[in-house]
């Protein structure tokens, strides 16, 4: 760097040094948003996503910010197109390679998910099964059959029974899904159980 130097009244000056450096706070802002923009544009179109969604845009106007946002997320943009119902879009995802093992926990939020009357017939629950969702998958509380004994929902626990769903898996706690019906007083899950072959719990 060449610096240059003057007098002034109180002494001399390296102009070419605080040039530079008033210049580097001036431009480090800039560097900073260019650097961080990516990350920034990145939530901006997620959360634009997500608020389309919610008001239910028309798929024409979703599908090219989803595949925009898939491309760094694709679980969240898969995971939200399922619980909005966007069965069309989330199947093309599969079809292009998405690998539906990475949304195992979200079978048991849709198994649980009738509390909110959004989906009394598990339509969400029934696509994932169907598409190859693994009914074993473990979430924070278990698997999906302990996530619904848990809200106490028959017709989902039926569900899961009848595609294969593990009836003597033991959960973090050592329960089985008869004893964990049991403990809470579910007695028709319980009954429901013991038809389709649960042993009792030797624990």
């Amino acid at each position: 760097m060449i610096v240059a130097a003057c007098k002034i009244s109180n002494g001399w000056v390296l102009t070419g040094v605080w040039a530079a450096i008033i210049l580097l706070f001036a431009i480090y802002p800039t560097i900073h948003f260019i650097k961080e923009y990516p990350d920034n544009q990145f939530e901006k179109n997620q959360s634009k996503l997500y608020e389309m969604l919610a008001d239910g845009a028309p798929d024409e106007k979703i599908k090219p910010l989803a595949e925009k946002v898939a491309k760094k997320c694709s679980g969240c943009v898969f995971d939200k197109l399922v619980e909005y119902f966007k069965f069309d879009m989330a199947r093309e995802m599969i079809e292009n390679g998405y690998d539906i093992s990475k949304s195992s926990y979200l079978l048991s939020d849709m198994v649980e998910d009738d509390r909110h009357y959004t989906d009394t017939e598990f339509t969400r629950a029934v696509f994932l099964i169907e598409n190859g969702a693994d009914v074993n998958g473990k979430a924070l509380r278990g698997t999906p059959i302990f996530h619904t004994i848990i809200w106490g929902n028959l017709k989902s626990v039926k569900l899961l029974l009848d595609n294969g769903a593990d009836i003597n898996i033991r959960n973090q706690e050592g329960e089985t899904p008869l004893s964990c019906a049991k403990r809470l007083g579910e007695n028709e899950i319980v009954a429901l159980l013991l038809k389709y072959g649960a042993t009792e719990d030797n624990k």
